[in-house]
């Protein structure tokens, strides 16, 4: 009891000379508050992700969370663990991030909240690409783009099978890539995401020449350039002459893949797109 009180004495001090929250945050817990010492460390996670020093940000949200009970004061502590699962991903900490990410996307409170859950998944999903889990993130993906769906969101649901499409593209599975890609470009037409649309219509086009559908695919990407000229996307664009440079490489017509990358590369440098 005797040495509790001189931690508070000490914790109470370093209150007073604004000490670093960290250290407050490690007295508190000695000194048997852990309410206080909770939002010490709370407070630390903040200035540090402030900082950008994101490891020492997590830590500190981490600690925090090690004293926090399940359902006590749930809506501040998903809070943190968003902020956890944020800044554990960006200092490279991809699996304690998912493990984070996975825990919010199981809170009934996220799952009541359809725009938070599609976010969660939407983050699960990038996450799972850094790790090179493609499985887990095809399915975060499609759980995303139901989620913006169900809250009314049709552009972002876009968003998200746009991305499954090119994942699956990637994997050289053009069939399940083309119906991943119609759903996409249907949600854009009914959200009015035209740069979007264009995207789609392009990786649309390069399915299509995957296929051997060369005549389709050429019809498909000149679409998706028209229109993203047409509202001037100019970085939609650009993706998608790069699209039509990967149609003429399919149709091995690579004169015309040269020109068409050609054109992309000088579109950039007229418009300034990196």
């Amino acid at each position: 009891s005797k040495r509790r009180l001189i931690y508070r004495q000490i914790a109470e001090l370093l209150e007073q000379k604004q000490i670093e929250l960290g250290r407050r945050a490690k007295f508190w817990l000695q000194a048997g508050e852990p309410i206080r010492a909770r939002e010490a460390f709370v407070a630390s996670a903040r200035q540090y992700c402030h900082m950008h020093a994101y490891r020492e940000a997590a830590q500190a949200a981490q600690q925090a969370l090690e004293i926090w009970k399940k359902g006590e004061q749930e809506i501040e502590r998903l809070s943190v663990l968003e902020q956890l699962a944020y800044c554990t991903q960006v200092s490279g900490q991809v699996h304690d991030s998912i493990m984070a990410l996975r825990e919010l996307a199981e809170s009934a409170v996220i799952q009541q909240d359809t725009q938070r859950l599609a976010e969660v998944q939407r983050s699960l999903a990038v996450a799972y690409g850094l790790q090179s889990t493609w499985l887990q993130y095809k399915t975060s993906r499609r759980l995303a783009a139901e989620a913006f769906i169900a809250a009314g969101m049709p552009g972002e649901a876009a968003k998200e099978w746009l991305a499954l499409a090119n994942r699956y593209v990637n994997d050289l599975e053009p069939q399940h890539a083309l119906e991943a890609i119609e759903t996409a470009i249907a949600l854009t037409q009914h959200a009015g995401c035209e740069d979007i649309q264009a995207r789609a219509l392009g990786v649309k086009g390069y399915i299509l020449s995957m296929q051997g559908k060369i005549e389709e695919a050429q019809q498909a990407v000149n679409a998706g350039i028209n229109l993203a000229l047409a509202g001037n996307h100019k970085e939609a664009a650009a993706d998608v002459y790069r699209r039509l440079a990967g149609v003429y490489e399919y149709a091995s017509q690579f004169d015309a893949s040269i020109r068409a990358y050609e054109t992309a590369l000088n579109f950039c440098q007229t418009n300034g797109i990196s």
